[in-house]
């Protein structure tokens, strides 16, 4: 909100953000399930490009949307004041990332004992199918897409090293939430400074489809042809 981009300018650059980034935690996360750190970030990086592309044709001339007004600016602080800030502030977010993970954990296995992952998988199989994912993946989409990539991989990590997920599964599932991830709380970051809602989940919904689709594909003709 501080730069002087158009609300056409900034939606496109949201939609490119919110597909591409935080590399060095995400990426990390994921490869710990089975996917490869370098194919997940060119992934990632070849469909912000793409949906920045596709949304330069299809987005009007004129994107309505009233621009946040940017924070006020703190006078400059000295180095070490910033780096202390930082450690504060970084100490504080690692706790309440333990803290949220571990309620994840705890949340799974009361839905496991009473059944209801299993309503869960039934519920969205229809989504699960359009999309291309295994219907085993629902519960882990929906953490995925509300509280975040991060949080959904913790879960996915458990999963693999119980063998009830498999590689394969893992593997299409990263696919699809780098690219398509917190639907809710990254999506509301920018709404937040007036970028319409719509322009950036929709198009990241159908990215993330037509990756793995196209993963499924080409799996397909490999068997077919090179097998």
């Amino acid at each position: 909100s501080t730069l002087d981009f158009t609300m056409r300018e900034l939606t496109i650059l949201a939609l490119m953000c919110l597909i591409s980034h935080n590399f060095f935690v995400e990426t990390t996360v994921q490869k710990k399930t089975g996917s490869s750190a370098v194919k997940i970030t060119a992934v990632r990086l070849f469909h912000s490009f793409a949906g920045a592309v596709i949304l330069n044709y299809l987005l009007p001339l004129s994107v309505d949307g009233a621009k946040g007004s940017a924070a006020a600016v703190k006078p400059s602080e000295t180095l070490s004041a910033a780096l202390e800030g930082w450690l504060y502030n970084s100490f504080f977010l690692i706790i309440q990332i333990l803290i949220l993970i571990t309620l994840l954990l705890i949340l799974q296995r009361v839905l496991e004992e009473f059944g209801i992952i299993g309503k869960l998988t039934a519920m969205f199989r229809p989504l699960m199918k359009i999309m291309g994912l295994p219907e085993s993946v629902s519960f882990l989409w929906i953490v995925a897409n509300t509280l975040g990539l991060a949080y959904g991989s913790a879960i996915m990590i458990e999963q693999s090293q119980q063998g009830k997920l498999t590689r394969d599964d893992a593997d299409i599932l990263n696919h699809h939430i780098g690219i398509s991830h917190s639907l809710l709380e990254d999506t509301l970051l920018f709404v937040a400074i007036g970028v319409p809602a719509a322009w950036i989940i929709f198009p990241r919904l159908f990215l993330a489809v037509v990756q793995v689709w196209s993963m499924k594909l080409a799996a397909r003709i490999r068997r077919q042809f090179f097998l």
